[in-house]
């Protein structure tokens, strides 16, 4: 029953109020920083985890938090008409069969002629399409050499130093936190350094944690004969298996285009072009420069058809 000027609260209310700083007790007013104007209620390092979380989870795309069936292409796939996400859709036959589909937004709204898909026929086919690419032995060196590379820069001596020296950091905050707790007479301002102590701990912790996962890793050597083995293994699984489909489609697909002419998949993987934002045109452009391929195997891809076999590309 509570309201805010008036108007009742609802979900944008509260988005605004998690991403607001004032609540630090600071925040950039013209260029500078205002920190005498509101008491701070929340704690700096609360009010970071805070936006991570609110980072993350701008990956969860619309539909995936509501559909009660996982579908797993959502906030990967895209409509190869106008671009626009495609989104869960379904319905019930007068039998009381239920069905599945990926629609385009804006086909909802009768501003795209997009057919729908069908949920697990297009998860599969995608799912195909990358084990087929894996097949490959070219391609699954490509796989093994990112593996490495990501790994490689992952345990590198510089992020021990960054999280060592994040450790140093926070180590400072609490001993100037506990010179004024100790110099404080007021106990509201004790209650408050409490509160501070606390979350540095949590955060100390985390640090903590980060470092040894590092140390662990370091004492680790992957070997690449090891990485090709599990890709041996990893093709010759269930593909209906809708666990292992989420598996692949999570950590090797990025992208999705579909349309009612031909599919295009990214993967997420180096080797290729290093686009940062494929668009309509990139897409179309591919799917011209692989029709024109006499033999598209020569290039380190599955052979390409057009509906009712759908096209596949991999970048």
């Amino acid at each position: 029953g509570y309201r805010c000027k008036g108007n009742l609260f609802d979900g944008k209310s509260f988005g605004r109020y998690l991403t607001n700083d004032k609540y630090t007790g600071e925040f950039y007013f013209g260029g500078r920083v205002c920190n005498n104007m509101y008491p701070a209620i929340i704690s700096k390092q609360l009010f970071i985890r805070v936006q991570e979380r609110l980072k993350n989870n701008r990956h969860i795309a619309g539909g995936m938090a509501t559909a009660k069936l996982p579908y797993l292409l959502t906030g990967k796939l895209f409509c190869g008409h106008c671009g626009s996400e495609m989104v869960s859709d379904g319905g019930t036959s007068k039998l009381g069969v239920q069905h599945h589909y990926y629609a385009c937004k804006k086909k909802k709204k009768s501003l795209c002629d997009k057919k729908r898909e069908d949920k697990d026929k297009l998860e599969r086919f995608v799912t195909d399409n990358v084990i087929d690419f894996l097949r490959d032995k070219k391609n699954a060196e490509i796989v093994v050499d990112d593996v490495i590379s990501y790994y490689d820069k992952k345990v590198d001596e510089n992020a021990l130093r960054s999280i060592a020296a994040k450790i140093n950091s926070t180590k400072k905050e609490v001993e100037k936190l506990a010179d004024a707790f100790v110099n404080s007479n007021s106990t509201l301002l004790r209650n408050t350094i409490e509160k501070k102590m606390s979350d540095f701990e949590v955060l100390l912790n985390d640090l903590y944690t980060q470092q040894a996962q590092l140390e662990l890793e370091r004492g680790y050597r992957i070997v690449r004969k090891d990485l090709l083995d599990f890709i041996d293994n990893l093709i010759k699984c269930d593909k209906d298996n809708k666990e292992y489909q989420k598996l692949v489609i999570d950590h090797l697909v990025t992208q999705v285009i579909v349309s009612d002419g031909h599919t295009v998949v990214y993967l997420n993987i180096s080797g290729g072009k290093n686009i940062e934002k494929v668009s309509i045109d990139d897409t179309q452009s591919a799917v011209n420069d692989l029709l024109r391929c006499s033999n598209a195997s020569t290039i380190g891809l599955p052979s390409i058809a057009l509906k009712p076999v759908k096209a596949g590309f991999f970048n």
